[in-house]
């Protein structure tokens, strides 16, 4: 049987890759046309960013930053741990927060800023899967401490 507290870096990367995924996949769609959470644009009209000028461009801006700065943290992290014999706990739960606060700032400042926006575009899975993310990382970074606690 595999120890779970032996194998923490596994967790930590199955939260990057799922981060990875986020980031490729659409944050909302409507009739055919889809946003990413990096302000790709892609529908019926033709494809390209969002303009500049739209709140909700910054918003995506900030939201990917914290995305990748989460998931790539996880990753790398978690292959260091697999190489080095280390675990990574304080930033395995950091980058599972930054996971988790990308879709939050995100869905909170459209819902601000566009206050009809959710009645009209379905949320997707770029604003669901870093909190699986998060959840992935955080667990890894807990149980770590819990490890040298014994």
């Amino acid at each position: 049987m595999v120890n779970i507290k032996e194998n923490l870096w596994i967790f930590a990367l199955v939260g990057g890759v799922i981060g990875i995924i986020a980031f490729f996949t659409p944050a909302w769609t409507f009739a055919g046309s889809n946003v990413w959470l990096w302000n790709l644009y892609t529908g019926p009209y033709g494809t390209g960013f969002i303009d500049t000028e739209e709140v909700i461009f910054y918003l995506g801006l900030v939201s990917t930053i914290f995305l990748v700065i989460g998931f790539v943290s996880l990753l790398v992290t978690a292959i260091l741990s697999r190489l080095k014999d280390r675990n990574f706990n304080i930033i395995w739960i950091v980058g599972g927060i930054l996971s988790a606060i990308s879709p939050i700032i995100y869905l909170a400042g459209s819902a601000v800023e566009y206050s009809s926006i959710w009645q009209y575009y379905t949320v997707s899975s770029s604003l669901i899967l870093p909190f699986i993310a998060a959840w992935f990382g955080i667990f890894a970074g807990i149980q770590g401490i819990l490890k040298k606690r014994e």
